[in-house]
Order: structure tokens, then sequence, then C-alpha cells
């Protein structure tokens, strides 16, 4: 009798976008391409990094994500449909004039998150029952794809929606709530833009009591200069001053590892 063959498997390696440092402090005025490494994850920017404005932007764009009844993500619509928006929309949920060099800033913005590359990996096995794969496959895509519309006249209420595609794994992760959304009402109340990035990564953990991170992890995903590392203890002090201010942390401590390293723990509640 023949065996009944076992049916291959294959695993994904979870990234876990939202701990990437996709954004910097200020808008380059370069569009230079940059690659990074952060944690094991490779990301590209082929038009450079977008700023702590398109990070606003996208958390706005994801508090659009449509919904079941029951409030869960409705992952079909969002495949479906992506997410439609104007410029001029954007402008006055972020606060900001609704001037013609502020929707083309939001459009440069737009742009470069679509430019984002980010290094995903997949494990093939032979069968369900294998511990080691046969093959590895690598692929960089774009975690976002805009479609922009612009209007032949400057018009401040265009007459075409823009639309953001969300790539399918981070639906998955949104279905999953391995990707958390960040508070946009939140964000926006912090001025520092260094105290912004760590808000942004910290609400990715903010459902958990207390959270631990290396200081030159956060220093790293926030651009901040750490030779001579007290300088970017300063600097990261001084944001965390903030979120406690605004009451999104509770409290913060720093403390030596055993290995020398500065260890910062957030207190959430």
């Amino acid at each position: 009798m023949e065996l009944e063959k076992q049916k291959a498997k294959q695993t994904i390696k979870e990234t876990n976008i939202a701990n990437l440092p996709l954004f910097a402090k200020e808008l380059s005025r370069t569009r230079k391409p940059i690659a990074m490494e952060y944690n094991g994850s490779a990301v590209s920017f082929l038009s450079g990094m977008p700023s702590t404005t398109g990070l606003d932007l996208m958390n706005y764009l994801l508090s659009k994500v449509p919904r079941n009844e029951d409030g869960s993500i409705n992952g079909d619509k969002l495949r479906k449909r992506g997410i439609e928006f104007t410029f001029y929309e954007v402008c006055q949920a972020l606060g900001i004039p609704n001037q013609f060099k502020d929707r083309k800033r939001i459009m440069e913005e737009c742009e470069r998150l679509s430019s984002i590359g980010i290094k995903f990996t997949k494990f093939f096995y032979k069968d369900s029952k294998s511990d080691q794969p046969t093959a590895i496959q690598h692929s960089v895509e774009s975690p976002y794809k805009i479609t922009i519309y612009t209007d032949i006249k400057d018009d401040s209420r265009p007459t075409f929606a823009n639309v953001l595609y969300i790539h399918d794994r981070i639906i998955r992760n949104l279905e999953t709530d391995f990707f958390r959304l960040a508070d946009l009402k939140k964000s926006l109340m912090i001025d520092a833009p260094t105290a912004k990035l760590i808000w942004n990564l910290l609400s990715v953990h903010s459902h958990c009591k207390q959270w631990e991170i290396k200081l030159d992890k956060v220093a790293e995903y926030t651009g901040t200069p750490n030779n001579p590392k007290y300088k970017a203890k300063q600097t990261i002090t001084r944001a965390n001053e903030e979120l406690k201010l605004h009451k999104l942390i509770k409290n913060y401590e720093f403390r030596e590892s055993e290995e020398g390293e500065t260890i910062i723990k957030y207190i959430f509640r």
C-alpha cells in the first residue's frame, strides 16, 4: 500500500512592523536611498525616511480601517477597498493648515511611505513533522501602497480620493492583534519628535503593566546619537518626562544590567 503523503508546511517569520524605526525626527531635504538593519530585520527607504508627520498621517489612516459590528477589523473589506482619504481631510485631522505647501508635504510623506521596503522570510519544510527547513524564501516588500490623485488645478478640495492599500501581512496581524494601532489623539498631544517616536514604540506594549527595553535600542529607534551615551540618556529622559506629563506613561526607571547595559523600564499603570 502506498504511504499517504504528508502535506508540506511553511511558516513565516513574523516581523512586527510597528517595532521597526520607519520614521525620522525631521523630513530630510534629500531623497537619497537608505538601508538599515534593526533587530534582525532589514529595511530600505528608496525615497528617504518619512518623518513624524508621516507617522501621524499613518496613525490617522489606520484609524479609518473598516470594522465589523463587534469592533473587530474587517479584513476582507480592507483588502478589497483599501482606505480612501484626501489631503484636505488629513490636514484637518492633523490640525495643520490646508495650504498648497502643506498638502505637498503630506503627498511627499505618502510617497516616502510607499517607498519603504522590508525583508520578509518564509521557511519551507518537507512535511508537517520536519524541524529543519528545506528551503528559505527571502523577499523585500512594501508594507504600504498609496495611490495618489492630483488635480490639474490647485484645488484645496480635490475631486478624487487617494487610496492606501495595506500589505496582507499587516492585515493578518491586525486581525490577530499582533499589530496594534496607536492612538492618534495621544500622538498629537506630543510636541517633541523623540517623545512621539518613543510613544509609537510604546503603544505596541502599553497593554502590559510594564515593559523593558535597552537604552541603545530606544536611541537607535528614535535616531538619537548615543555617543557619548549620557547625551542619548538626557534626550530620552526629556522625552520620557513629556510622556509622563501627558499621562501616557505612569513612570519610567533606568537600571544597569549585569552586562553593563542601560535598561529602561516603562511603567504604564
